[in-house]
């Protein structure tokens, strides 16, 4: 990576938004300093990017069968890290908006649907069948609504020694119908009761629930748990 894309790189992190959603910021710029590369347009500040240069990366990514909608997202973190660099003028150019670099008209109505409670329940089987653990993390992110990677990586927050995020999962499962932290935000818990200690190793086996039936709002424990609301 190139100077000018270790300064965008640090301005995306300045941009605001969830972990993911910064996330996805640094690798689009990152993406854009590799399209200059490549075409050999050696700039090294922020200050020296034109117009032609995001309309040259824009119809780059059009040609590669790069969908509107997610161009438009595209257009958005790089308008954003722009703002952030004092850029406000090519930013707002009469030709990087989305009508003008052809991106206008997306449908904005979603198409992706939930698969169907049967389809869960038989693709769990079959993991539980191939690989237990593939399986619990399919059940953390059904019933917690977590993303993949914060499934997978959930064994930390849950068995996690000290303070902050680690160790906080495991004093308060089961404890609290809250919201918990996870790498993108907060999630709800279900109850969760540790069903037995596996052999070696200090492993714990975690008896997952079914999702939390609906119960009046006053019944509810609204609290966002942190190290001074949680118990011991």
């Amino acid at each position: 990576m190139g100077k000018l894309g270790g300064e965008m790189k640090a301005l995306a992190k300045h941009c605001g938004g969830s972990h993911k959603t910064v996330n996805d910021c640094i690798h689009i710029v990152q993406r854009f300093d590799h399209h200059l590369l490549a075409l050999n347009v050696h700039i090294q500040r922020v200050a020296q990017i034109k117009v032609r240069h995001i309309e040259s990366y824009i119809h780059e990514r059009l040609a590669q069968g790069i969908g509107k909608r997610t161009l438009q997202n595209e257009m958005a973190s790089l308008r954003a890290v722009l703002q952030q660099a004092g850029r406000k003028q090519v930013a707002e150019h009469e030709w990087l908006t989305n009508k003008s670099l052809g991106l206008a008209g997306a449908s904005r109505s979603g198409t992706r649907q939930a698969i169907t409670p049967e389809h869960y329940h038989h693709v769990l089987e079959t993991a539980r069948m191939k690989d237990p653990g593939l399986a619990a993390a399919l059940e953390l992110a059904r019933l917690m609504g977590l993303r993949s990677q914060e499934a997978v990586q959930s064994v930390q927050w849950i068995w996690g020694m000290g303070t902050g995020v680690g160790g906080m999962w495991r004093r308060c499962m089961g404890k609290f119908d809250s919201w918990l932290r996870a790498s993108s935000g907060w999630s709800r818990l279900p109850p969760f009761t540790v069903s037995e200690r596996l052999g070696g190793g200090g492993k714990y086996q975690a008896a997952l629930p079914s999702p939390l039936q609906s119960k009046p709002e006053s019944d509810r424990t609204n609290v966002e748990i942190n190290e001074r609301t949680c118990p011991e």
